[in-house]
């Protein structure tokens, strides 16, 4: 099944000596993709809880936020900024339930 896979990737591959077709993706193809990768790599964080998956995750993060015009030092700012106006979630507060 054809997947997103960081470009150093089919290089490892073929010196372990397998046979390596690859196709290059841009616009909305490379977001579609970007999204799918998402995905996947929140999957496999969930499924084994691994922190190793966490800079992947970041990478698709910042790769999609980049097709918003926002870079990874803009993203870090907007998360700072929700941080100070709605707090964080190290406190561990879960929201039962609200009425009026």
């Amino acid at each position: 099944m054809p997947k997103l896979v960081r470009e150093k990737v089919p290089e490892f591959y073929k010196k372990e000596g397998y046979r390596v077709e690859t196709k290059q993706v841009a616009g909305d193809e490379l977001y579609d993709a970007l999204l799918k990768k998402l995905q996947e790599e929140v999957n496999e964080f969930l499924a084994g809880k691994d922190a190793e998956e966490l800079p992947d995750i970041l990478e698709v993060l910042h790769n999609i936020a980049s097709f918003h015009t926002i870079t990874p030092q803009q993203l870090e700012e907007k998360r700072n900024k929700r941080a100070e106006e709605k707090g964080l979630y190290t406190a561990g507060v879960i929201l039962e339930k609200t009425s009026f």
